[in-house]
């Protein structure tokens, strides 16, 4: 599947919110998925983002959103957790999103 990305500012966004999660987590997988994934997106879609690692605690949590927050601009990210959300819609992320970083 492929990713819907328009714009040169999309990639970017995208390529660094994938680098601050790895700095922040270390995760095991992060997915994208949704609009963005389904061929549906239009300029002002939202990133949907899931992610396979530990949850953070609330603060580092808070930090890591900040910080995505300010590179990310305009463009709004969806974040999850795919252990702290129900085991279907996580298996719904793993089987229909595209992995855009693996461990």
């Amino acid at each position: 599947m492929a990713i819907s990305l328009t714009t040169e500012r999309e990639k970017e966004v995208l390529n660094e919110t994938i680098t601050i999660i790895k700095e922040f987590l270390n995760p095991e997988k992060i997915y994208i998925f949704g609009s963005r994934v389904k061929g549906t997106s239009f300029y002002y879609s939202d990133f949907d983002i899931g992610i396979e690692a530990n949850t953070p605690k609330i603060m580092e949590l808070e930090k890591l959103r900040e910080t995505i927050d300010t590179i990310s601009g305009l463009y709004s990210l969806d974040i999850i957790f795919l252990k702290d959300v129900e085991p279907d819609f996580a298996d719904m992320v793993r089987k229909t999103g595209v992995v855009i970083y693996e461990r």
